[in-house]
């Protein structure tokens, strides 16, 4: 027999799942489920995992744009985190992932229209 009932295990991960979805850290999400749910952080990992990968299934179903949209979003909130603590390697590669989302798909496409 189960010590945690399979809805109690759903809350967890669902709320795994939303913390996640709304730009929580992996590791900031871990320690929430294991402050608020008395878990080890073996469990609380284990239900981040589940999160991630029904998260990556979304992707699947999502359009490109809201996708690159939301990669932009976090690129720059971690950029501008950076360098307001003086990290400022981290913000010069957030930057450049930020042009390799936006500019190099265009270069790509350019050069595949010449003749």
């Amino acid at each position: 027999m189960a010590r945690v009932s399979r809805e109690e295990r759903k809350k967890r991960r669902l709320t795994a799942l939303s913390r996640i979805q709304k730009g929580w850290g992996t590791g900031e999400t871990i320690e929430y489920l294991m402050t608020d749910f008395g878990l080890t952080r073996r469990s609380a990992n284990l239900d981040v995992v589940w999160a991630n990968k029904e998260l990556s299934k979304g992707f699947d179903n999502h359009d490109n744009k809201e996708m690159v949209a939301w990669l932009l979003t976090q690129y720059q909130r971690l950029a501008v985190k950076s360098e307001a603590d003086k990290q400022y390697g981290v913000s010069l590669g957030c930057y450049k992932e930020i042009s390799n989302l936006v500019i190099k798909p265009n270069q790509i496409q350019k050069k595949r229209k010449t003749f």
